[in-house]
Parts: C-alpha cells; sequence; structure tokens
C-alpha cells in the first residue's frame, strides 16, 4: 500500500470524491439513530465517525481555491478517528 502525500495536499475534487463521504455520512448516522431509537444504545463513536466523514466530503465539495482549507478539513477528519482511537487505547491499557 502506497501512501500519496501530494494527492492529500491537492486541491478539492469536487462532487465525484465528495458523493462517497456524503454517503458514508448518511450511513453513520443511520446506524448511530436505529441503534438509539431502537435499542437504546447508540454509540458516539459512530457519530465522530460521520463527522469525520462529513468533514471530508466538505473538504471535497470547497472551491478549488481553497487549498489551504481542503488540506485543515482533510486533517481534521483523519484527527477525530484516531483521536478515538487513542482513547479507547489509553481506556483499555489503564
Amino acid at each position: 500500500m502506497e501512501i500519496h502525500v501530494n494527492r492529500f495536499f491537492s486541491e478539492p475534487k469536487g462532487w465525484d470524491t465528495a458523493r462517497t463521504f456524503i454517503i458514508g455520512t448518511a450511513a453513520f448516522f443511520a446506524l448511530y439513530l436505529y441503534f438509539e431509537l431502537v435499542y437504546g444504545t447508540g454509540s458516539y463513536d459512530i457519530v465522530i465517525l460521520g463527522a469525520s466523514s462529513g468533514t471530508a466530503a466538505i473538504a471535497e465539495l470547497l472551491p478549488k481555491n481553497q487549498r489551504k482549507l481542503a488540506v485543515g478539513l482533510r486533517v481534521a477528519a483523519i484527527a477525530m478517528p484516531a483521536i478515538m482511537i487513542l482513547n479507547a487505547l489509553w481506556i483499555l491499557l489503564s
């Protein structure tokens, strides 16, 4: 698996890429609502994943000249689940 740093710092790609993130966001929030309404056990981790996916979608929907803001939103979209995983590891190891 290769990491393409130049894609991370590229300009926003538009609707074609954002569509996947929007569908993912809707799926995560639908899962949360289902488990919260049916079982009363909705997990905030699913909300964090949905927010992360939504942030990535916003980054891709920005105008082409908003490259720096798109990079910032991409970093935030990666940081949200990373912090969630680090928090889970901290709880596990404590």
